[in-house]
This record gives C-alpha cells, sequence and structure tokens, in this order.
C-alpha cells in the first residue's frame, strides 16, 4: 500500500478535485489502520462528487466503524 499511496498522493496535487482519488486514498488509508485520514478522504470525495455511490457507502461504512471505536473506549 505505500508504493500506491504515494502514486495517489502524487495524483492528488496534479488534481486535488478527482473524487475518485480520495476515494482511492482513502481505502488505502483504512487498510493501514489510519481512520481519521480515510474518513477525511472519503468526505472529500462526496463533497466532490455527491453522486458517487461508491464513495458514500465507504464513508457511511466508515463513519458507522469510527463511531463503534469511539463506543469502545
Amino acid at each position: 500500500p505505500d508504493e500506491a499511496l504515494r502514486h495517489y498522493q502524487t495524483s492528488l496535487r496534479l488534481a486535488p478535485d478527482e473524487a475518485r482519488t480520495h476515494n482511492n486514498l482513502a481505502i488505502l488509508w483504512g487498510q493501514k489502520g489510519d481512520d481519521e485520514t480515510a474518513l477525511s478522504h472519503y468526505a472529500e470525495a462526496v463533497r466532490l462528487n455527491p453522486r458517487n455511490l461508491s464513495a458514500r457507502r465507504n464513508l457511511d461504512r466508515m463513519e458507522r466503524l469510527c463511531g463503534r471505536c469511539e463506543e469502545d473506549r
């Protein structure tokens, strides 16, 4: 995932308004266990393209997961 992260981060610098890039970065950050960064990228993907159902589902799932994580603390 580290190499993929570098590639997507470069892509994001070149096209910061690309919702798919934010969604893909969020997936990778989630895989690395950085839920807050993942949430941020999912939210940005949805903001940029509210019709992106994949990003919306991913954001919803991550918000529920993070809510459960907060309750466990």
